[in-house]
């Protein structure tokens, strides 16, 4: 995780979420449902003791959009790093499973128009050059 953290690092212009920490592993059924489209049934439905339906988190879209509602945030650029869950037929020899790590980079606010557009390609552009084992070529 430490070297996930140091490819999506301060030095990009990003903070690192503040919510990370508080971002919840389960969220009310009726918050993601209806959310995802035909990926509504990815998602894992549990139910707790007391018989509150939860599910697990499919992504950390859910979470963000609470955060900046909660705290009242009109502009920020973070990233975050975070396990979610999909119900799906893992496939390990193409890399998918139920549980994984997402990153995510967010750009929300008013900005100069392709600002944030430029600054996603230019992150990415240096994770890529970072990781030093993708070749790849900017057309």
């Amino acid at each position: 995780m430490r070297r996930r953290r140091g490819l999506a690092g301060s030095h990009y212009g990003l903070s690192r979420s503040t919510m990370a920490g508080k971002s919840h592993t389960l969220e009310a059924e009726k918050t993601l449902t209806g959310r995802y489209g035909e990926d509504s049934k990815l998602i894992y439905d549990l139910e707790d003791e007391e018989g509150e339906q939860l599910s697990l988190r499919y992504d950390l879209t859910v979470p963000f959009a609470r955060y900046l509602a909660m705290n009242n945030i009109t502009n920020i650029k973070r990233y975050h790093i975070a396990k979610v869950y999909r119900r799906d037929n893992p496939v390990m020899t193409r890399g998918r499973y139920r549980e994984f790590c997402q990153c995510n980079f967010d750009i929300a606010g008013q900005y100069d128009p392709m600002m944030p557009d430029a600054e996603c390609l230019r992150i990415l552009y240096e994770i890529l050059n970072e990781l030093e084992k993708i070749c790849f070529d900017l057309i």
